[in-house]
């Protein structure tokens, strides 16, 4: 695995002028004229869809999305020459084991909003503590808070492995030094779901 794994830490800022533009594209829609009845037999309703279409330009405030995303800790890095985005929430608990959250396509790191309060903080939530993860969130490659997907893996799929190797190894180094703080020794690290025992962590050689 060929990349820079320097960790950038990363918010969310869209432009203005590129609001603007969304909301000019979205004003010069053209929508076709309704087929009698106007209902969902035929597709989607015109009416639907222009009250959908309104509510993107005039209605939803993505300002306020900003902040509320910004909320959680994100961060960038390089893996293959790709710019990968994912989120580091650690846990209060100290026994907290590392939790990798991926998600499909299409998708993004948002479908995780609701899950990782319970999951890094259950004694918030009325949970176990003992039950609580340090959670690594990764945004696939090519979503939107990257650049531009610059090629395909090896596998001739975009780098999602590499990209949980990654986020593992940081939530393995998190809770090694939690737990060796002062030695220098590494600390047993858990083990990734679905790993054969006696097999190394993935992203160690």
């Amino acid at each position: 695995m060929d990349s820079d794994q320097s960790i950038r830490p990363f918010r969310i800022d869209i432009a203005q002028a590129d609001l603007d533009g969304l909301a000019e594209r979205l004003r010069r829609t053209r929508f076709a004229a309704p087929l009698p009845g106007d209902d969902w037999d035929t597709g989607v309703p015109v009416a639907y869809l222009r009250e959908l279409v309104d509510y993107w330009r005039d209605g939803y405030d993505w300002r306020a999305q900003e902040v509320a995303l910004n909320a959680y800790p994100q961060f960038t890095t390089e893996i293959d020459g790709q710019n990968i985005h994912f989120l580091h929430v650690r846990s209060p608990e100290q026994d907290a084991l590392p939790l990798v959250l991926t998600h499909g396509w299409p998708g993004s790191f948002v479908e995780f909003l609701d899950v990782i309060g319970p999951l890094t903080d259950p004694r918030a939530h009325g949970g176990d503590p003992g039950d609580a993860r340090e959670d690594g969130a990764g945004s696939d490659a090519g979503r939107p808070v990257h650049t531009s997907l610059r090629r395909r893996s090896r596998a001739g799929t975009t780098n999602l492995r590499d990209t949980a190797d990654l986020l593992f190894a940081r939530e393995r180094s998190t809770w090694s030094s939690r737990h060796c703080p002062a030695s220098g020794s590494p600390a047993r690290s858990p083990t990734p779901a679905g790993t054969p025992p006696g097999s190394p962590p993935r992203g160690r050689s």
